[in-house]
């Protein structure tokens, strides 16, 4: 799920980058997913794109590539305009969220 050697890298092995950037994700990552989900559900599309991607984005930086790959397919699926199957894509990265959380935040506990 999170590849903590290629998190290390992503963070030129910087400790307290680390624990920034993922305390940053831990409070925000919500705020995007509810975006996400807000503009699927009410049709905007340039919403939720933006947040699919934002999440793509933030997931690739954490090294979580699992995740990374389905906001990827969500924000795909919405520059192709298919709003359906993007919606189709949101719960399994809730699962992944669910499973990545947990390790995320066991890595800033560490660290405290």
């Amino acid at each position: 799920m999170l590849d903590l050697a290629q998190l290390k890298r992503n963070m030129d092995d910087d400790e307290e980058m680390l624990q920034d950037i993922v305390g940053a994700f831990l409070r925000d990552h919500g705020n995007q997913l509810r975006e996400l989900k807000a503009g699927l559900q009410s049709g905007d599309e340039k919403s939720a794109l933006r947040s699919a991607h934002t999440l793509k984005g933030l997931l690739l930086t954490l090294a979580a590539q699992p995740a990374a790959d389905v906001a990827l397919e969500c924000e795909r699926c919405l520059r192709e305009h298919d709003m359906k199957r993007a919606a189709t894509h949101v719960p399994r990265l809730e699962a992944h969220l669910a499973r990545l959380l947990p390790e995320l935040q066991r890595l800033v506990r560490r660290a405290a």
